[in-house]
């Protein structure tokens, strides 16, 4: 009798070990379920937040890209245009080369995918510059010591001047004077991916525009009237004319930009290019820009645009 009981204690432990262990098994599967759900959500979501802060960016670039001309008032005798390197287009030093600026997951990137595009480079045609953080991963700690404090590490990427032109002495046109601006493109706060691999990213940064208006001063000929014969004015604003805090002068597309705004964040790499032309009527700039989600190095997005520009770009 006794043995019989021994016998079944013994076959209930093992039933419980049994079960404890089935237990531990479908725990762990749902788990891993779990962990994979909220990663893709997680991924799903920051996809559609980056793609859309993404897009917002180059509407607001676009809109100030597009009036990237020679700061001109029209008159009855022709259009003057300042031609000084002042109101020109200006492409920084890149501190990325070319095998440092991609990972391999935006190489492999589906072209017309969403959020993504394939990296060509034609070298005969264009300039590239590559700037931000890239696959280096030997950054200084001054680099990225405070992602919000620290301000004395910005990368600066291109600046350039656009301009609404103004009207004088046609009939039909109200005398309204030229309304320029200085724009400068650049990123700052490196931060770290918190889980990256060999070959991905494993930093990103923030991208900011800087704006500033002038919207007092004329374009005068150079020369006195012999400057219409050749278009070439002078555009009165100095550097302290510049408004670059809110005003009520300031139109409302000019109070939305001016100061520093911040365009997009978690980018890794922006590229920009200029296309070689055989005149200097205009050229087309091209930005590229990589952002990488802040948890995975593997997650990239890739967006480009395209602007057709008559200022003279000048890399520096």
């Amino acid at each position: 009798m006794m043995s019989r009981n021994r016998s079944r204690a013994a076959f209930t432990l093992v039933e419980i070990l049994f079960s404890v262990a089935i237990m531990a098994f479908v725990g762990t599967m749902l788990a891993k379920l779990l962990l994979r759900s909220t990663r893709s959500f997680n991924s799903k979501l920051w996809r559609q937040t980056s793609n859309k802060e993404i897009d917002r960016a180059i509407q607001k670039m676009q809109k100030f890209l597009k009036l990237a001309t020679y700061p001109s008032e029209n008159t009855f005798k022709g259009v003057l245009r300042d031609r000084s390197d002042n109101f020109s287009m200006l492409i920084y030093d890149e501190n990325l080369s070319l095998g440092e600026a991609y990972s391999k997951n935006t190489k492999n990137l589906v072209k017309d995918e969403e959020g993504s595009g394939t990296v060509n480079f034609d070298s005969a045609a264009a300039d590239y510059r590559y700037f931000g953080s890239g696959i280096k991963d030997d950054w200084t700690a001054e680099d990225f010591a405070n992602r919000y404090d620290n301000t004395n590490v910005e990368t600066d990427v291109m600046s350039w001047t656009s301009c609404q032109a103004g009207y004088q002495g046609i009939p039909g046109f109200a005398d309204v004077k030229p309304r320029c601006g200085k724009h400068r493109l650049f990123l700052r706060n490196r931060s770290q991916v918190q889980r990256a691999s060999p070959e991905t990213y494993k930093f990103f940064q923030d991208l900011f525009l800087e704006s500033s208006f002038c919207i007092t001063k004329n374009v005068v000929p150079v020369g006195g009237n012999k400057g219409y014969l050749m278009g070439q004015g002078q555009y009165g604003c100095q550097n302290s004319d510049y408004i670059d805090s809110r005003a009520p002068t300031l139109h409302n597309d000019e109070l939305a930009m001016v100061g520093i705004k911040l365009l997009a964040r978690n980018i890794a790499t922006v590229t920009i290019y200029h296309y070689q032309k055989p005149n200097d009527r205009s050229t087309t700039v091209g930005i590229d820009m990589v952002a990488v989600a802040p948890h995975y190095g593997t997650e990239v997005i890739k967006k480009s645009t395209q602007a057709n520009v008559s200022l003279r770009v000048l890399p520096q």
